[in-house]
């Protein structure tokens, strides 16, 4: 497993450096994992557009966990409405990369608009974790208790991850994000809105990028003690 604060940071700041040398982009749709058919809601919040907006349930779901955009909760689509209550079930979205670019290094990189985080926004009961998969179903990659401390801030209200996969061999994945929130207390959901890339990086170019990453984070540290 590797260092997440470490890599985040590293992507971060070799992505600064050697950005032109990064294909374009391909985002993420949700799906419904069964068919691939595309679900969900896309909305506007304060800052991010076209982003896929989504609800972290808090009422009680069929089984304890349910997919975004496809299971029916009794008062809606999972995931596609705000309700109220404790929470601790589970809110499972699956993302779609269609159109990638075979046999390079991919960076993920999820952008969240005001996003709850244990020991960030609030102090317990929000977590999250990461899993990507090839169309065949095999796991590519997974990232368990995504927290606070892996996510750079843009200073504008939003948080940004940055994940380095190895070289994929398909021109299309499946990302699954779960998310979970509980309280002592009852309380209504807001909006939360979430932008899902995926970055093909010339492999002449993943070793220069990570290795900018890590003197970026390097010199940053230095600073720090110097001041």
């Amino acid at each position: 497993m590797r260092s997440l604060k470490t890599l985040a940071g590293a992507i971060a700041a070799g992505a600064a450096l050697f950005g032109a040398q990064a294909y374009a982009g391909v985002m993420g749709v949700t799906v419904d994992p069964d068919t691939l058919a595309e679900v969900g809601n896309t909305g506007d919040g304060d800052i991010l557009t076209d982003a896929i907006e989504y609800f972290i349930p808090l009422g009680d779901v069929p089984g304890g966990s349910c997919t975004y955009g496809v299971t029916d909760v009794g008062g809606g689509i999972c995931g596609t409405f705000s309700d109220n209550g404790t929470g601790g079930d589970t809110l499972s979205m699956y993302i779609l990369f269609d159109g990638l670019t075979a046999g390079t290094e991919q960076v993920l990189t999820l952008l969240f608009e005001d996003l709850d985080l244990e020991g960030d926004n609030d102090p317990a009961g929000f977590l999250e974790t990461v899993a990507v998969f090839d169309m065949d179903g095999m796991l590519i990659e997974a990232f368990d208790s995504i927290t606070d401390g892996m996510f750079a801030s843009n200073g504008d209200g939003t948080s940004v991850l940055s994940l380095l996969l190895g070289v994929i061999a398909d021109t299309s994945l499946l990302l699954r994000l779960d998310f979970t929130a509980s309280f002592e207390a009852g309380g209504d959901n807001t909006a939360e809105y979430l932008i899902a890339e995926l970055k093909a990086v010339p492999i002449p170019a993943a070793l220069p990028l990570f290795l900018a990453g890590l003197a970026g984070l390097g010199f940053a540290g230095r600073r720090r003690k110097s001041a």
